[in-house]
């Protein structure tokens, strides 16, 4: 089986990253805002303006990427997939827009924390299309747009991993997931009914 899995806040922790870096940055900064966690806006969860956003971007976003941790049970599972033999692609917006090296940053990431994947696609503007191209039997994503976009395009199982970002959101069409041990167990109830 072909697995396509989503980096930030699916495998890494990624919004408490965000938090994180941008109390700091409005500590340094001298920014009052009250910061809403729940937003991915920058300007409405930190108060920024695009010149404030830019500096923050520069100043923090490669660091901020680094020095994640994973997800609980995140590594375990991915390498406990991979040695079952099934393929594992990582598919992630991450820009080069951001940050120019971002590919080699995200694969020495993955290296650290020992997570053995097949293929890493960095700088993706379209999943649906990138799990097309790999053949993707599976996507998990906490990205609800992206997990509409891929299911509709691409025809595949997909699983919305929880987050902060998606709460609320209701779809009869994929199923929300809200640990890797459950991710693992809806990859083999998936891959028995096939």
């Amino acid at each position: 089986m072909n697995i396509g899995i989503d980096l930030d806040d699916t495998i890494a922790e990624t919004a408490n990253g965000f938090l994180e870096y941008g109390k700091r940055f409005n500590e340094e900064r001298n920014i009052e805002h009250k910061i809403v966690q729940k937003e991915w806006d920058f300007d409405k969860a930190f108060g920024w303006n695009e010149e404030q956003i830019q500096d923050f971007l520069e100043t923090y976003l490669e660091d901020l990427f680094v020095g994640l941790e994973p997800k609980k049970d995140a590594v375990e599972i991915i390498n406990k997939l991979k040695e079952e033999g099934n393929r594992i692609i990582i598919i992630t917006a991450r820009s080069v827009d951001h940050i120019k090296n971002v590919h080699q940053i995200c694969q020495d990431w993955l290296e650290k924390h020992n997570i053995n994947i097949d293929k890493l696609e960095t700088d993706v503007k379209d999943k649906a299309l990138k799990c097309i191209e790999n053949n993707v039997d599976i996507f998990i994503d906490d990205g609800a747009y992206h997990c509409e976009k891929v299911h509709n395009e691409a025809k595949i199982p997909v699983l919305l991993m929880d987050s902060i970002y998606n709460e609320g959101y209701e779809s009869k069409e994929f199923k929300r997931v809200y640990n890797w041990q459950e991710i693992y167990e809806e990859i083999n109830r998936i891959k028995n009914e096939q």
